[in-house]
């Protein structure tokens, strides 16, 4: 079988979970036999290194990669005229790969490249509907004008998801919740939800066991909380600001608790005062996340609005670190509450099991060896693998 990859957006060492959400598929196909060709889109050439790609994995773009550095619904409004600069050569490109059983495009840009022509050997993957997630924004954001903002770019979107049902594609999201929206919203019954998968370090057997994970920090006697808060994200600043006032309060001056937040941006005076009297340490950056995930003894997920499956819920719960999450942080995951991890609705609503998860050890390592059960078979690289190929068999022998 010999897949055609269409990448929006790609980084080489991954800046993004969709990134190396991307490298774990491909990589994945390739082992299992798949001839994966890599087509696509770039926002910047300068944070992808194709040599390391090439060397480090053995993925390589059978095409030059055009830059659109522009956000990807404004390049998926361009992609979609017939004579786009950079659209138009990749879809006769496209046109032409009569030895292509398959091609998957990934991300709304990319989606865009997708024609009638191309439609019944095509997946669009949107990875999470880009409507339903500014909707939400809409409904939550505070003042006239971010609300206009978001209901036009949410309904600018839905414009672009109605164009992309010519020749009646299939759709991919990673959620089933993600997939009855589309499903309901569109009238459209071609929509499959196929997870995100873990990387090998979390999915394997080798893997350490759950109490080698939770607790390293116990050697010290210390409890560490890893926050995880894309703080780019007006969203998320938002959330982990109300977290702050309303959680992290009660922790001040308490030097056996430590808060680890992941920012994603440097520390300004804004952020560290919502932090002041904790004892915590920022980082804007880990490149090995998971080095940092080890040393947790408790993840907290404070998301208040998204879509789709979220890599660090499921990658945190792998690992074998209880979780406390919102209800939109763990959405899409079947878990049971208090038993896989800690589902909440608000930030309120997270004080009593994050006291419970910090005072005993034991319900650390019991909540963490379940959560790490109920995902780890959903979850795993060979399961999610197998999935997308019974899908590309299905969309070739049609």
């Amino acid at each position: 079988m010999r897949v055609a990859y269409v990448v929006s957006d790609l980084s080489y060492p991954p800046a993004e979970g969709l990134h190396q959400q991307t490298l774990l598929l491909v990589r994945g196909l390739k082992d299992q036999g798949v001839e994966v060709e890599l087509h696509g889109f770039v926002k910047s050439l300068r944070a992808l290194d194709e040599e390391a790609l090439y060397r480090e994995h053995g993925i390589a773009f059978a095409s030059p990669p055009s830059e659109q550095p522009r956000s990807l619904l404004v390049s998926a409004i361009r992609n979609l005229f017939p004579f786009s600069r950079a659209a138009g050569p990749l879809r006769r490109r496209l046109y032409n790969l009569s030895q292509v059983d398959v091609i998957h495009f990934e991300g709304i840009a990319a989606c865009a490249v997708s024609t009638r022509r191309l439609a019944s050997r095509s997946i669009l993957s949107f990875i999470d509907p880009g409507s339903r997630r500014n909707f939400r924004f809409f409904r939550q954001a505070d003042g006239f004008l971010p609300k206009v903002v978001y209901f036009a770019t949410g309904f600018v979107y839905l414009g672009v998801e109605r164009l992309l049902r010519r020749g009646n594609p299939i759709w991919h999201v990673v959620s089933d919740d993600d997939r009855r929206y589309l499903s309901e919203i569109h009238g459209f019954d071609a929509v499959i939800a196929i997870p995100v998968s873990l990387p090998a370090e979390l999915s394997g057997e080798e893997m350490a066991k759950p109490e080698d994970f939770a607790g390293e920090a116990q050697l010290h006697r210390r409890v560490d909380i890893l926050v995880y808060a894309d703080l780019r994200q007006q969203h998320m600043r938002d959330a982990l600001k109300v977290f702050a006032r309303k959680v992290f309060r009660s922790y001040v001056g308490r030097r056996a608790v430590e808060f680890t937040i992941l920012g994603r941006v440097e520390l300004n005076a804004e952020f560290a005062s919502w932090f002041e009297g904790l004892n915590y340490k920022f980082i804007a950056w880990a490149e090995d996340y998971l080095a940092v995930l080890r040393k947790a003894d408790i993840v907290l997920l404070p998301d208040s609005v998204g879509t789709g499956l979220k890599n660090r819920a499921i990658q945190s719960l792998a690992a074998g670190v209880p979780v406390v999450g919102t209800s939109i942080a763990m959405e899409g995951l079947d878990l049971r509450n208090g038993i896989d991890a800690f589902v909440v609705d608000s930030a309120e609503a997270s004080k009593v099991p994050l006291q419970k998860l910090v005072a005993d050890r034991a319900l650390r390592l019991r909540i963490g060896e379940a959560g790490r059960s109920r995902v780890i078979q959903e979850f795993g690289t060979k399961s999610v693998v197998k999935r997308w190929i019974d899908t590309y068999s299905e969309i070739q022998n049609a």
